[in-house]
């Protein structure tokens, strides 16, 4: 027992460095021999770091790797004999190995979320297709959710492509109006014009978007604002005017004048302006009776990807006179005619592969 008390003192005075080895010895199941029966695990191991004696020198100021086969405790001293298992390749380049992992490490984990966790989107559609024309021309609202896949996505533009099945024409939509998805009364709905988001991976996004054609509005904006100019010159011309002088602010609109407003209207659309302006935009009305393809196109950026949709709808001959009806509602509101809402039709999602 004495020399448990004289090893302990001699460890804490001079042999403390070697604590850290001591413990990887342990991890590590050194065998150790020491020929005394009396002295257990703890006090050989304080034995062991404590005689004075010692054949080998080691520094553990600095990493090494040592891999202990044996350690004999003799009168004379410490006896370590070692076997490294290590080749003398990773003993003389172990450092740069590692060194050199830590450098590529960065390159690595790029080349795995570019070439191996690769950035999606998906889309699920809800509800039914909105289709409807109005002072906008032919016009789409689509309702679903879109979510990120293996990392976040910047959606910088939305598109539409729509094919007419029976003669293969094509019309390009862009994206307009979010919509509120909640049903709210007219009166206190808000839009938004529609501008780049982020689409986070974690946060997937509701979508309720209006989808209109550039191209049919830039056709229809001419007829539409000569048709305007001489709605405004019959006005000026008409006794209506002699109403508008009399009335006083905040005063509605009187009766009679709203009758003569109206007869006004009736006379007017029967004359060759308004004949030619609803007959031009019977020219661009595209929603006929037949099968469509729509191909939803979400571009992002950084990457610069478009990820594609497709669906098919069907529009039949009564949705399309339903849509044709809302050719004279475009001409009724430019003349600041009650119109009662546009009329839209509802057809269902189908897999572009249904026939």
């Amino acid at each position: 027992m004495p020399y448990f008390w004289i090893g302990l003192g001699r460890y804490i005075r001079t042999f403390k460095p070697f604590a850290f080895f001591a413990f990887k010895a342990i991890h590590e199941k050194i065998t150790l021999n020491v020929p005394c029966e009396r002295t257990g695990l703890l006090t050989s191991f304080l034995l062991t770091f404590s005689l004075p004696r010692v054949k080998r020198k080691i520094n553990v100021q600095q990493p090494i790797i040592i891999a202990v086969k044996k350690i004999g405790i003799t009168e004379e001293g410490i006896s370590i004999s070692d076997e490294s298992k290590m080749p003398d390749f990773i003993k003389t380049f172990g450092t740069l190995i590692v060194a050199g992992i830590a450098l590529i490490q960065p390159w690595f984990i790029s080349a795995w979320k570019k070439f191996v966790r690769r950035q999606s989107i998906e889309v699920y559609e809800a509800g039914a297709m909105e289709i409807g024309f109005g002072a906008l021309g032919p016009t789409i609202g689509l309702q679903g959710t879109a979510r990120a896949i293996n990392r976040d996505a910047f959606i910088h533009s939305i598109t539409l492509k729509i094919t007419r099945e029976k003669d293969k024409a094509e019309h390009n939509f862009q994206w307009g109006i979010f919509r509120p998805p909640a049903l709210v009364p007219p009166q206190q709905t808000q839009f938004e014009i529609c501008s780049g988001f982020l689409l986070t991976e974690n946060s997937p996004r509701r979508l309720s978007v209006l989808f209109f054609e550039p191209e049919a509005v830039d056709e229809m904006r001419p007829n539409i604002e000569l048709f305007r100019q001489s709605w405004s010159k019959k006005i000026a011309e008409s006794p209506i005017q002699e109403y508008f002088k009399q009335l006083k602010p905040n005063q509605p609109f009187p009766t009679e004048a709203h009758q003569f407003f109206q007869k006004l209207y009736r006379e007017y659309s029967s004359e060759k302006v308004s004949v030619d302006t609803f007959s031009a935009l019977s020219r661009m009305f595209y929603w006929e009776q037949s099968s469509y393809r729509a191909h939803l196109q979400i571009h992002t950026a950084h990457p610069n990807k478009t990820y594609t949709f497709p669906w098919r709808f069907e529009i039949t001959q009564q949705n399309a006179e339903v849509l044709r009806s809302n050719l004279i509602k475009v001409l009724m509101e430019t003349c600041g005619q009650p119109t009662g809402g546009y009329n839209s039709v509802f057809p269902s999602y189908m897999p572009i592969s249904q026939t």
